[in-house]
């Protein structure tokens, strides 16, 4: 492994800044622009758009690869780590089945004997974890991954209920984000319900979405949009 874990992007510093107040919408946004030599030329433009008597917000980021003339691999996670609620219910539009357990343990995972346990009962049951109600068997962490998520609809949901009624969503388009991983962890240090993280590709490194097809290629001066809509559903 010779890049940063996620990337470099998470831990870049942003050029610069702005605040947009436009009628019932607030933005704060930034851009950075990335250049290596004989290496890639990105500008990258994030923000978060906020409304009037909600508590949904949009998330936008869009990447121009400003080569004049070569391709630029592109893969882009929406990390949005929700604090983990016990007892919450974990709901979505597509099917249960349409997650899988990931069947890897990646080099930063140190599993316990009981946790390997737990890993093999999820395997081999097939279970799908809709609440969260077993906190210690959630640390390292529990992962799931979708694919394909365009074969459902074009434009999915993901919830996550508390126990007072509350409600988490996350919509996205699966055109822009055909996979979603659900993160689950439980410790003394972290307790995180990441009930939907969307991405064009599981979290798992170039390679790995190199041989899955679905490694994003840029062309020169190409520019990719997303956006996830999330946060707290009004009453």
């Amino acid at each position: 492994m010779t890049n940063q874990l996620h990337g470099e992007f998470p831990t870049s510093s942003m050029t610069d800044a702005y605040l947009t107040i436009d009628g019932d919408s607030l933005t704060i946004g930034s851009q950075y622009e990335y250049v290596k030599g004989f290496g890639h030329h990105y500008l990258a433009q994030p923000s978060v758009v906020m409304h009037k008597n909600s508590g949904l917000f949009d998330i936008k980021m869009a990447v121009t690869n400003l080569s004049k003339y070569q391709e630029m691999p592109l893969q882009y996670m929406c990390h949005m780590n929700y604090a983990y609620q016990d007892q919450a219910k974990l709901s979505q539009s597509v099917p249960d089945e349409a997650f899988k357990l990931r069947q890897s343990i990646p080099g930063h995972v140190h599993p316990t004997s009981e946790w390997l346990a737990y890993n093999q009962q999820l395997k081999d049951s097939g279970e799908i974890i809709t609440q969260l109600n077993d906190p210690d068997k959630y640390d390292p962490e529990i992962v799931y991954f979708t694919d394909n998520l365009t074969q459902y609809a074009k434009e999915v949901t993901f919830k996550m209920t508390l126990k007072n009624g509350k409600q988490f969503m996350t919509k996205i388009n699966t055109t822009e984000f055909p996979i979603v991983t659900r993160w689950i962890l439980h410790n003394p240090d972290q307790q995180v319900a990441a009930f939907a993280l969307p991405g064009t590709s599981r979290p798992e490194g170039f390679h790995a979405a190199q041989k899955a097809g679905t490694l994003i290629m840029l062309k020169p001066q190409e520019k990719r949009q997303f956006s996830v809509t999330t946060g707290l559903v009004n009453e």
